[in-house]
């Protein structure tokens, strides 16, 4: 068979598989809501996983402490003065659990959401045309099961961001050249490990809502897949990287330039008797940037929502080799690299 003919497959794959994820977070903007809350959990199978635990390491501890603290100081109050400080006591229960039931219920509402999205997403490359009540319909089904691969994605994620953050209370406490060796390899493990749990969240979520396999299956099926593929996944995080930070820049940039205008609009509308219509710049202004910032974060997670779920299908029926891999081949003229 000719060079041409075999490499014109597996070398389109990264633009193929990202073109019609484009397409898919684009056209099919009635799923931005259910992408929104999708993405609440940080649990979409990408570099937001990593950054996002990454950005806690180095105050993980010492919020432990304050919590740990503050629980006290109320003890010790309630100790000094009994009734005052029941009181206190009771307030602060009744607080944290209001608080407890809002984030269980937009928790559960995200679960929801990931599995409808990613049934919707999943018909749509098989050519079906899934609605927004029969995704979240198959959502609701799946919520229990869902449920416990999130719980099970999030303990593990706060165990690796843990141990790293231990390890940087090491470096501040003891400050010496070992406790630094041990704090940069406990960040790159975490890191590592961090990327793969989120790969697999992602893949093992996959499999429990377009197979139908239960969770334990799911995870190993997710593991083995990212395994098997570990080179394509790392690309594929990579490129999503690029195109999320591309396309947040662009909207701080443009937000940069429309606060120019809306500035001076402001301040016109200040020097003016009546307040109206300095309220309703104010008013106009910050619904079009959360307008704008619902709108980019929907679009984003439905775009890796995508990305992972039409890779999904591509690694499951084979014929995929990553672009490293496909690089060294046009190099050395050698075939013999498997193609999964």
């Amino acid at each position: 068979m000719p060079k041409k003919a075999l490499s014109m497959g597996p070398d389109h794959l990264y633009r193929e598989v990202l073109a019609e994820a484009f397409k898919l977070a684009w056209r099919q903007r009635k799923f931005w809501i259910l992408a929104f809350f999708a993405s609440i959990l940080l649990t979409m199978g990408s570099y937001d996983v990593v950054l996002g635990s990454a950005q806690g390491i180095g105050g993980q501890i010492g919020y432990f402490f304050q919590s740990s603290g503050g629980l006290m100081g109320a003890a010790l109050v309630g100790l000094v003065n009994p009734t005052g400080g029941i009181l206190n006591v009771l307030t602060i229960i009744q607080i944290l659990g209001i608080a407890a039931i809002i984030l269980l219920a937009l928790g559960a509402l995200s679960c929801v959401c990931q599995a409808a999205l990613v049934y919707a997403l999943g018909g749509m490359r098989r050519g079906d045309r899934p609605g927004v009540r029969e995704s979240l319909r198959v959502g609701m089904s799946a919520l229990w099961p869902v449920v416990a691969l999130n719980a099970l994605a999030l303990m593990t994620l706060w165990v690796l961001r843990f141990l790293a953050s231990f390890a940087l209370y090491l470096v501040i406490g003891f400050n010496s050249p070992a406790a630094w060796y041990i704090y940069i390899f406990a960040y790159a493990l975490f890191l590592a490990l961090s990327f793969v749990a989120a790969i697999v969240q992602i893949f093992a979520l996959n499999a429990m809502i377009l197979q139908g396999a239960p969770v334990g299956k799911a995870i190993v099926r997710g593991y083995q897949m990212f395994k098997k593929h570990w080179l394509i996944t790392i690309e594929t995080a990579l490129m999503l990287l690029g195109v999320a930070f591309v396309l947040t820049f662009a909207f701080a940039l443009l937000a940069v330039l429309i606060f120019v205008p809306y500035s001076f609009a402001v301040v016109a509308s200040a020097i003016l008797p009546t307040y109206l219509v300095y309220d309703l710049m104010l008013g106009v202004g910050f619904a079009v940037f959360a307008g704008g910032l619902f709108c980019m974060l929907a679009f984003i997670t439905q775009l890796q929502y995508a990305t992972w779920t039409i890779l999904y299908r591509r690694l499951g029926e084979g014929g995929i080799i990553a672009k490293l891999h496909r690089i060294y081949r046009d190099m050395t003229g050698t075939y013999k690299i498997p193609q999964g």
